[in-house]
């Protein structure tokens, strides 16, 4: 598992995946191990077994908000709003100021058209958590699709300033 996290802080998640594979071998309720093996899987496009993995990790630790959110993302990526949606409303009953639940409720009133309302929720995550370049980004798209080109413009160059590297 270290090994395995070694690779995964150097950005080799293909040579993660077999050392979290292994320690999986050696203890199959190792959910940390699982987690990490899902995010790897992510991480090499490989959508369907991380999903499989992070779903499987839930089942072992239901009460784990980052596994909600993770697999939220999958469901998004992958064309499912309603399952999102069925876990970010769960998440946001125990968790109602979550803003990374805000966030991806928002991308899918973005993706159902509800621009006011995805625009709302982004505005309240960052007023929870302000510095957050993929919500500041789904915010500038919003900005962008309901013609406020500038106010987009000036949120993209915050974020490159602060992160020049996204």
């Amino acid at each position: 598992f270290q090994q395995g996290m070694e690779f995964v802080n150097a950005g080799n998640h293909q040579a993660a995946v077999t050392l979290f594979k292994e320690a999986l071998d050696k203890d199959p309720n190792f959910v940390e191990a699982r987690v990490q093996l899902g995010i790897s899987y992510l991480e090499t496009g490989k959508v369907d077994q991380a999903e499989n993995e992070l779903a499987k990790a839930q089942r072992q630790d239901p009460d784990n908000n980052q596994l909600a959110l993770r697999l939220a993302e999958i469901y998004l990526k992958t064309k499912r709003p309603d399952q999102a949606i069925e876990l970010l409303d769960s998440l946001q009953n125990s968790d109602p100021d979550n803003p990374e639940a805000l966030r991806l409720n928002a991308e899918i009133k973005a993706q159902s058209g509800d621009l006011r309302a995805a625009e709302d929720l982004l505005r309240k995550s960052l007023s929870i958590k302000s510095d957050n370049p993929p919500t500041q980004l789904g915010l500038a798209k919003v900005l962008y699709a309901t013609g406020r080109a500038d106010e987009a413009d000036q949120l993209i160059d915050a974020v490159i300033a602060k992160h020049p590297d996204n």
